[in-house]
């Protein structure tokens, strides 16, 4: 009975990720990575001696089509 629950939740939890991937607003979701990676750059070069760059590898951003 146990294994039937769990696998009814871990079900649930699947559909729910795939509508919110469905309907998720791709832009915004890249503006706040965006915005968050940007605001660690900023703090990690404030440490003498470090450098930073941001890199997007090729293919990287799966969920953009």
């Amino acid at each position: 009975m146990q294994a039937l629950e769990s696998r009814q939740g871990r079900d649930c939890r699947i559909l729910a990720a795939v509508e919110y991937w469905s309907h998720a607003d791709l832009g915004a979701l890249n503006k706040e990575w965006k915005s968050r990676v940007e605001r660690i750059a900023k703090l990690v070069q404030t440490v003498p001696g470090v450098a930073t760059s941001i890199e997007i590898p090729e293919g990287g951003n799966s969920y953009l089509l």
